[in-house]
């Protein structure tokens, strides 16, 4: 809904690591990053456009009849220094369900 929601914040650890480790605190835990066929969808504007972005992403779902999974993944690849900043680039990935 529009008050809260959950998400999870991916990022890539190198070397060795142990499932269950506590090395990073109490708070983070280890995982393995969502893997299998995607559909990217690029955002290229500002992130206070992100969620007419969504309505599209889910206009297109509905009209191609995709399911998928409950988790969108937003990639990062450039954001500017406010949330109005033009030169934000977001790849949104939803996977579809088996």
């Amino acid at each position: 809904n529009d008050v809260a929601f959950t998400y999870d914040a991916l990022l890539p650890v190198s070397g060795e690591t142990s499932a269950g480790s506590t090395d990073f605190g109490p708070d983070i835990r280890l995982g393995t990053t969502p893997s299998g066929k995607a559909v990217r969808f690029a955002h290229l504007a500002s992130y206070d456009e992100i969620d007419g972005a969504y309505e599209q992403i889910t206009a297109y779902l509905d009209a191609k009849d995709i399911i998928v999974n409950d988790a969108f993944i937003e990639e990062y690849l450039a954001f500017g220094d406010k949330s109005n900043s033009p030169e934000t680039m977001i790849n949104i990935l939803v996977q579809p369900k088996k």
